[in-house]
């Protein structure tokens, strides 16, 4: 894994699971991602996906010790998980616009330009 700078736009990274470990022995009912130290603490937000038997999407919990969240809007779990919920949280978090008020905002745009170059010509 290289560098990632911090103006980076999202950055998805997944992982599979193992059993815990300590001093060599297992730690019961205890898993972790199979991933680098320098990765978790680099990202923002870390969802550990449980699916349940005849469960069609998985639940997603972004609490500790499995996932993580430094996006203060993030619920502890999502159920069921889907991107669209975590993009939806992000926008929240970010206070980006809606994109049906960026479609307006273009629109309007567009208009405008339309008229100047209709008085123009």
């Amino acid at each position: 894994m290289g560098f990632v700078p911090g103006s980076c736009r999202p950055l998805i990274a997944t992982a599979d699971v193992r059993e815990a470990f300590d001093d060599g022995d297992p730690i019961p009912q205890t898993k972790e991602a199979k991933s680098y130290d320098r990765v978790w603490q680099a990202l923002d937000l870390v969802g550990y996906l449980v699916r349940n038997n005849g469960q069609g999407a998985p639940k997603a919990l972004f609490a500790p010790p499995h996932g993580k969240s430094r996006l203060p809007a993030m619920p502890e779990s999502l159920s069921p998980f889907s991107w669209d919920r975590v993009f939806e949280c992000a926008v929240t978090e970010l206070k980006l616009p809606s994109p049906e008020s960026r479609r307006d905002r273009i629109e309007q745009y567009l208009e405008k330009f339309g008229q100047m170059v209709g008085e123009a010509g």
